[in-house]
Formats: C-alpha cells, structure tokens, sequence
C-alpha cells in the first residue's frame, strides 16, 4: 500500500515537470512576440528619397474643407511612418481602398476630390514619409478631366511625375462614366481620356522602375464605360472592382520593386 502511494506520489511529480516545461514554452513564445497593439515585423522596401525631383512652382488651387482635414490628418501621421513603407496618393478611389491588400506597407493618403493641382499642393506636406518611401503608387485625374483646361491639367500631372522619383506605380485613368441622380451624360469623354493614357504612356516611356497598371481596361464593358457590377455609380469601384484592381496593381508593385 506505501509502495503504490510513493509510485503515484512519484507520478504525480512528473506531470507536474512536464506541465511546468510546456508553460515555460510557452511563456517563452509569448515573450517573443511584438508588444500588445504593434503589428508583427514585415519585410519592407528599401527606403529611398521618392521626392527628390524637380520642386515645381505650385499652381492656384481652392481649397476645400474635407481636403484640408484629411491633408492635417496625413501630415500629423509622419512621425509614425516607417522608412520603406508605400505612400499611395489618390482620390476617392484610393481613399475607399483597402490599400494593404495590395501591399501590407501601403499607407493610403488618398483624399476625396483630389485633383492634380491638389496632389501638387500637398506633396510637400508628405515629404517626411515621401522622402524615405519604399515606393508610390499614384491614382490622379479623374476629378481633372472635363473640369480643368487641358494644357492646365498636362501641365500639372509632369510636375507630379517630375517631382516624383524612386519606385513608381501609376493607375491609368478609370473608365469613369458617373451620372448623377436625374440623368444626364457621363461627364468624362472617351476622348478625353484615351488622351489622358496616351500622355502618360509617352510620358513614362523609358522610366526605369516605373509602371502604368491599366485598370482602364480590365475594369471598363464594350462601350468603354465601367461594368455596372464594378461600380454603383459607374465610377467609383465597389468590393468586386477593387478585387479586379488588386492584382494588377499588386504585380505592377513587385515589377518595380524587384
């Protein structure tokens, strides 16, 4: 009877080592992770100055209230950019993407509305972040056609583009046929922005690390307008047009990042 109590005693003590082991391990596991709140450690780009070409001089541009907000609000985030991350400049097409689908170190400062001559006017703004990007990714001009003259708006995009340097992805312009509520016509013309791609293609044309994802394409029907079931307002992509935009701009990222 003593015997079989001391061998269950003895029993008893080795379950208790192995638990006291795999908690060690475990604890050892738990202290190995980032901090409560930080993200896990990701593999970025290599940081480099994205913002390094010519600085134009800046053209005439009103401001609005929710561009000057969001403005502050990207600019007050500086101090938390990590060197290597992706800046992607848009409108409301990159504003109401999930960017980090595409990349995990996209940030997204896109704004709502934004034009060429808005993009302009706050790059300056993002140059803490541009200015150690590991790339940009660029969605601009269709608030611009149809509204701004075209020599204005030309003129504007190659300051963008001039200014702009390192890794580049630039998104040609969406097959935008928007009609507001009561009918009316697309505001955007075919022509307007067959023009708008052909000028970035000449443009870019020999640009090392640089590369135009024709989104035009993939997301636009046989009459040249956006799908219905890629946008509600045919102009703004829903989930199943930014599932068609991912990839095409995730590939254009790796291209010039290789």
């Amino acid at each position: 009877m003593g015997e079989e109590k001391l061998m269950s005693i003895a029993t008893i003590k080795a379950h208790a080592d192995t638990i006291a082991a795999e908690a060690a391990a475990i604890k050892a596991e738990a202290d190995a992770l980032p901090p409560p709140g930080e993200p896990p450690p990701q593999t970025l780009p290599p940081a480099q100055n994205c913002l390094g070409g010519t600085v134009p001089s800046l053209p005439s541009f009103t401001t609005y209230d929710y561009w000057s907000t969001r403005k502050s609000y990207h600019e007050r985030g500086m101090g938390d950019v990590l060197p290597g991350s992706i800046a992607w400049l848009g409108t409301s097409i990159s504003e109401a993407m999930n960017v980090a689908r595409v990349h995990p170190a996209c940030i997204n400062y896109g704004i709502g509305g934004d034009t060429i001559a808005g993009v302009l006017n706050r790059l300056g703004g993002l140059q803490p972040s541009l200015s150690q990007a590991g790339a940009v990714v660029l969605e601009i001009g269709v608030n611009d056609c149809g509204y701004v003259v075209w020599g204005t708006m030309i003129d504007n995009l190659d300051k963008v583009l001039d200014w702009l340097t390192g890794p580049l992805v630039v998104l040609n312009l969406i097959p935008s046929g928007i009609i507001w509520p009561g009918g009316g016509v697309p505001y955007l013309s075919q022509a307007s922005m067959a023009a708008f791609n052909d000028h970035l293609t000449t443009k870019l044309a020999g640009r090392p690390h640089c590369q135009i994802v024709n989104v035009c394409d993939a997301l636009r029907n046989p009459g040249g307008w956006m799908k219905p079931e890629y946008s509600p307002d045919l102009c703004h992509p829903n989930a199943a047009g930014y599932a068609v935009m991912r990839p095409l701009i995730a590939a254009g990222l790796a291209s010039v990042l290789a």
